[in-house]
């Protein structure tokens, strides 16, 4: 099925409470619909993808991380997103590396959310 996905098509990911909200009472559980787009800039394509690389199925697609980092799908811990991530900057943009983090992409997207009028759980969710 994943291989004969269309525009009609979404992924839906449903977020975790965070440490600040942990049963989503302020900011909300609500799922959040990804639509395909047969693009590689397409989050829904590129879970595809990353599902057919490390499959998770059944009921262990409750309890894995979304973004694993080997075929045991364990998740990336904070440090290892920091360093893949700045390792991308660096490589792409090496005169941005000092003043781009992780950390500073979350406030943008942040920014950009609240100034089109999402709502703060929308926000968060996203953020997230």
């Amino acid at each position: 099925q994943l291989h004969n996905l269309t525009r009609r098509d979404m992924a839906v990911i449903r977020p975790a409470g965070s440490k600040n909200d942990a049963f989503g009472t302020v900011f909300g559980l609500k799922p959040m619909y990804l639509p395909f787009a047969p693009d590689i800039l397409s989050s829904a394509s590129a879970l595809a993808r990353m599902e057919l690389a490390m499959p998770c199925e059944g009921p262990l697609r409750k309890s894995v991380p979304l973004i694993t980092k080997d075929i045991q799908l364990r998740g990336l811990q904070q440090h290892e997103a920091r360093d893949i991530f700045s390792a991308l900057v660096m490589h792409v943009i090496p005169e941005k590396a000092d003043s781009i983090s992780l950390h500073s992409c979350r406030v943008r997207a942040c920014t950009c959310c609240l100034a089109i009028g999402k709502t703060t759980g929308e926000t968060q969710a996203h953020c997230r």
